[in-house]
């Protein structure tokens, strides 16, 4: 069987907002295997998150 990823994208997040801010937040529901914090080029905070 295999194993089941799932993704979240989470927008709007402040300007100061890091990977390790950002795992902290989520790891109340759960490990999370990876996340990457991206600034837009238009100046939006977004995120690929996975657990």
């Amino acid at each position: 069987m295999a194993d089941v990823e799932y993704r979240c994208f989470v927008g709007g997040l402040a300007w100061a907002t890091d990977n390790e801010a950002l795992e902290k937040a989520f790891s109340q529901y759960g490990e999370i295997v990876d996340s990457k914090v991206r600034l837009l080029l238009a100046g939006f905070g977004s995120d690929l998150t996975r657990f």
